[in-house]
């Protein structure tokens, strides 16, 4: 009797353990990498006029980089150098941005909240671009505070062939950097960050902005879907 109840436990503790996530590898320009294979289910909606871009690894480059999880406050450990002498120059010779197309993937946003129009401790995930920045100076780059980037937005072009700002950086929007880590890029590290796509059946090109004012640096230039009311309600700096 005591075999069998000791047996019926096992099943049960067995029952209960989740399933270890799957992992995917791709091949990037550069290197490989490993990512948790989850479904992407969603788009961002179209008056989503910021969007968060976290940051799942950061450090030199390898034959494969394996990311899954973005780094989080108070979950990933960091050291705050914000006293390191730092360059706030942004400029297609100091960074290098590259939106990878070939790559789609998912980026997971967790609501944890008390409102009923939310589901408590839920997570939704977005169809995504997967996102790399390296530093090509010699010198360390300021990329901001918090575990996301900082000082970057989206822009796309419009039927006339004009580039439209669609949704705001961290920094204008006004998040708090009191307490959150500074973020700082060594020569020839690398950045690796998602992109999520927007909702929408007009086809055109885009293209992400590092920086500020006229202190800016470009991606590279890629094909995406929007909806072409984001673009007829162009936001302000």
């Amino acid at each position: 009797m005591r075999s069998i109840a000791i047996l019926l436990l096992a099943a049960c503790l067995s029952g209960c353990k989740e399933d270890p996530l799957k992992v995917i590898t791709s091949k990037t320009v550069d290197f490989y990498i490993a990512d948790t294979c989850v479904k992407a289910v969603q788009f961002l909606a179209i008056d989503k006029y910021y969007s968060d871009y976290p940051i799942y690894y950061i450090g030199h480059r390898s034959d494969t980089i394996k990311i899954g999880k973005r780094y989080w406050r108070g979950c990933t450990p960091w050291v705050d150098n914000f006293l390191l002498p730092c360059n706030w120059q942004y400029s297609d010779k100091t960074l290098s941005i590259i939106v990878d197309t070939s790559i789609k993937t998912n980026s997971p946003v967790e609501y944890f909240s008390d409102d009923p129009q939310i589901v408590k401790d839920s997570t939704i995930n977005y169809h995504s671009f997967l996102l790399t920045i390296r530093n090509i100076s010699d010198s360390l780059i300021y990329m901001g505070r918090t575990f996301s980037l900082f000082l970057i937005h989206r822009e796309a072009k419009n039927k006339n062939g004009e580039w439209i700002k669609i949704d705001k950086n961290l920094r204008e929007i006004g998040i708090c950097g009191t307490g959150e880590p500074t973020i700082i890029l060594k020569p020839n590290e690398i950045i690796v960050s998602k992109v999520k796509r927007y909702k929408g059946d007009f086809v055109t090109d885009f293209r992400l902005v590092f920086g500020y004012g006229d202190n800016v640096v470009y991606s590279n230039i890629f094909k995406d879907s929007i909806d072409q009311r984001t673009l007829d309600n162009q936001i302000g700096e």
